[in-house]
């Protein structure tokens, strides 16, 4: 058994549905989806590893949801008391509706010294580890927007608490950050130092693994993200030269990523538009529940649903946003065939 020194809560917020079932907690740019819940797992896992070389002894809240639909603050909570933890540390990106809006910035209860302590610790440790910019330490307290549960139940248990935003989704830099395992590494070392020097234990990293081979871009293509040599590097050349494949705006192609429903959609628009496919009969657009006007892939979506070539779901969704099933495109392709007879 381990020679634990003390206990922490990593706190990995909201569950891998919340941004299906109940909207907001992720975004999607450019037909690319984000959830937060992957930043927050994420970084919460590396603290726990990070915090057991360290000696703490890690509880993972979100375990107490297992086979939950919904997430439950109070479930979190009760874990996190059950367990007599010395710390939590509750794990989130931020969102705005300002697109500007950046940076990192942490909240604790108003009441609890301890709790305010702790995030100037974490303040102070994110200010030299973070890149992007420090928005400071908040206070937590009633009847106010930052009346955090995951701050404000803790404390009354005699735990303290602290609430970390450490970047906004909805600021394209700051995506960057959270998409970036660097960053999550980074991230997790900020509340693990910040943790190790509230409890008076000795920090230290594991020893660096074996330096990997630089990564290299392959010159025929554009795109950053594609190693030399690729298995896929012609096809990729070849979509992208034709314009039927493009990449992100950040340059990227987006190798090993899935394809969502819209971005299928616009590809599909583009063989037909540039005629690599010829549809002979072309009836009018579906007008899909879950698609507005102004979306960037609405003309695309149009385009295909006129076309016959995509279809939505009974319910009137054409499901932006939900990647594409191998069924699917199995039936994508073969309506493409078809318009070849």
């Amino acid at each position: 058994m381990a020679n634990y020194k003390a206990k922490v809560a990593w706190d990995a917020g909201h569950l891998e549905d919340t941004f299906e079932v109940e909207g907001g907690k992720g975004v999607i740019v450019n037909g690319e989806k984000f959830e937060e819940h992957w930043f927050n797992l994420a970084v919460a896992k590396k603290a726990a590893e990070l915090g057991k070389y360290n000696g703490i002894e890690p509880v993972l809240t979100h375990e107490a949801l297992a086979g939950k639909s919904k997430d439950n603050l109070t479930t979190r909570t009760n874990k996190a008391k059950s367990e007599k933890v010395d710390l939590l540390f509750s794990i989130h990106a931020d969102a705005s509706g300002n697109a500007n809006a950046k940076g990192h910035w942490v909240f604790y209860w108003h009441a609890d010294t301890k709790a305010k302590k702790l995030a100037e610790i974490w303040d102070k440790w994110a200010d030299k580890l973070l890149p992007n910019n420090d928005r400071n330490t908040v206070a937590c307290s009633p009847n106010s927007w930052a009346n955090f549960h995951m701050c404000r139940v803790p404390a009354s248990y005699g735990i303290p608490a602290i609430l970390i935003e450490h970047a906004f989704m909805t600021n394209l830099e700051d995506l960057a950050y959270l998409k970036s395992e660097e960053f999550r590494d980074l991230c997790a070392e900020a509340a693990v130092r910040a943790a190790c020097e509230y409890l008076g234990i000795p920090f230290s990293k594991p020893p660096a693994s074996a330096p990997t081979k630089p990564f290299e871009k392959d010159p025929s293509v554009k795109f950053i993200d594609v190693p030399k040599g690729h298995w896929a590097v012609n096809a990729i050349k070849l979509v992208s030269d034709e314009s039927i494949i493009n990449g992100f705006t950040d340059g990227r192609f987006g190798i090993g990523e899935d394809v969502t429903r819209e971005q299928l959609a616009v590809v599909i628009c583009n063989l037909i538009t540039s005629r690599k496919v010829k549809v002979i009969n072309m009836g009018k657009p579906t007008k899909f529940t879950d698609v507005p006007d102004n979306h960037w892939a609405k003309t695309s979506i149009d385009v295909v649903s006129a076309a016959g070539i995509m279809e939505g779901y009974p319910d009137g969704r054409f499901g932006l946003g939900n990647t594409v099933k191998r069924e699917e495109l199995a039936v994508v392709v073969s309506r493409l065939i078809d318009t070849k007879k």
